[in-house]
């Protein structure tokens, strides 16, 4: 079975076998892709609160500075430890990718949630789907669970969901019909590299 979006909405029986022998050629390479996968979803949250508390306070000491001083040089590390915390989130954000990119058929980026939409206070930076079979998928669990380890001190929290049902792979017919083109660069700079 091909997944098709929801809501999509056929006249009835004939709209649909026209539209199955039109587009048969197209159906076949779609189920051909994602036949033996199932997509995944990866989600990085930071709190940044946290990671420029911990950026902040490791840039130094000015327990020797005046009162005056010292809140001045606190508030330029802070200033600076935000700038820093933005540069290691980007950072986290590509780690995160780059160690799943073996273990995906395909990658997708999709829309970022706003904080407490999938039940995390934090906010959201990065919303991948991935498409894998079970083997890559335990791969990607045990890429995450390690890469939670070394960063979540940070205030990174890193969340797998799935199986589901391949709908982020799947060109629909309302999208012009399958083999569309992906809508992430990724998916296609990963294609190129798996072929």
């Amino acid at each position: 079975m091909l997944p098709a979006r929801l809501c999509t909405v056929f006249s009835g029986e004939p709209a649909v076998r026209a539209l199955l022998r039109r587009q048969a050629a197209a159906l076949r390479v779609q189920l051909e892709r994602i036949a033996g996968r199932e997509e995944y979803a990866v989600k990085v949250y930071c709190d940044r609160a946290r990671l420029i508390d911990r950026i902040a306070a490791d840039s130094g000491d000015d327990a020797a500075l005046s009162p005056g001083l010292r809140y001045l040089a606190a508030a330029r590390r802070r200033t600076a430890a935000s700038a820093a915390a933005e540069a290691r989130m980007d950072q986290v954000c590509g780690q995160v990718e780059a160690a799943l990119f073996p273990y995906a058929d395909a990658l997708r980026d999709r829309p970022l949630l706003p904080p407490g939409a999938a039940g995390r206070p934090e906010p959201m930076i990065l919303n991948l789907a991935l498409l894998c079979t079970s083997a890559g998928a335990a791969r990607v669990k045990a890429v995450l669970e390690s890469l939670e380890e070394a960063v979540g001190a940070e205030g990174f929290v890193l969340q797998r969901g799935g199986p589901f049902t391949p709908y982020s792979f799947a060109a629909g017919v309302e999208e012009g019909g399958p083999g569309a083109a992906p809508r992430s660069s990724k998916e296609k700079t990963h294609n190129a590299v798996l072929t």
